[in-house]
């Protein structure tokens, strides 16, 4: 029998679609919370600086390598029009994902508490997994054959020839901004700044 539109079930379906559409701003907001706890709990954020714990780095660079990855994918897509293929894309499916997720990882090892970072990955499981699914069935509407053999030969996220990137059209500054990748650069420096001001200043 069909479950009514009205059912607890339903009524969680559509939950569940919405945070996936609104999955930027809840992996944001889930920071903030995260952070207060910490605050109270006296939990203190990794320091950079000469006297900062090499995880504080790693943190960092992780951080790095996840912007990196998105603005280089950023400066190079041509949303639903062009099956990108080459650059990123030759690395893998979906580099703006795989970049959100390495920033937010980076970020999150330097909130100091390997809980919080469980449950970020935790939050990316639930919700953008479900828009990648989402995505590729798009894709394969629209390029068909070619999708097939792109998805046949790439992986999903991590890369299955970490040094075979195929060269493509080139990296356009206006493209990266078009795309409003600055926001993702500005929102992690300034979260970099918030979290070792915290530490300098929070007592």
């Amino acid at each position: 029998m069909a479950e009514e539109d009205g059912s607890l079930g339903a009524r969680l379906r559509r939950i569940h679609e919405y945070l996936v559409h609104q999955r930027v701003r809840v992996t944001f907001f889930l920071f903030i919370p995260l952070l207060l706890e910490n605050v109270v709990r006296g939990t203190r954020p990794l320091e950079l600086g000469a006297g900062g714990s090499i995880w504080g780095w790693v943190g960092l660079a992780v951080l790095a390598l996840g912007l990196f990855l998105r603005s280089w994918a950023a400066g190079m897509i041509h949303k639903n029009q062009v099956l990108a293929r080459s650059g990123p894309y030759s690395l893998t499916r979906h580099p703006l994902y795989v970049g959100s997720l390495l920033g937010a990882t980076g970020i999150f090892i330097l909130l100091g508490d390997p809980v919080d970072l469980a449950v970020m990955w935790a939050v990316f499981l639930l919700l953008y997994l479900p828009k990648i699914r989402l995505e590729e069935a798009t894709q394969a509407q629209l390029f068909g054959a070619e999708w097939e053999a792109y998805k046949a030969d790439t992986a999903m996220f991590f890369p299955k020839r970490p040094g075979s990137i195929r060269p493509g059209g080139p990296w356009r500054a206006a493209r990266w901004l078009d795309n409003q990748e600055y926001r993702a650069l500005a929102t992690s420096i300034a979260v970099v700044l918030l979290l070792q001001a915290i530490l300098r200043f929070g007592g």
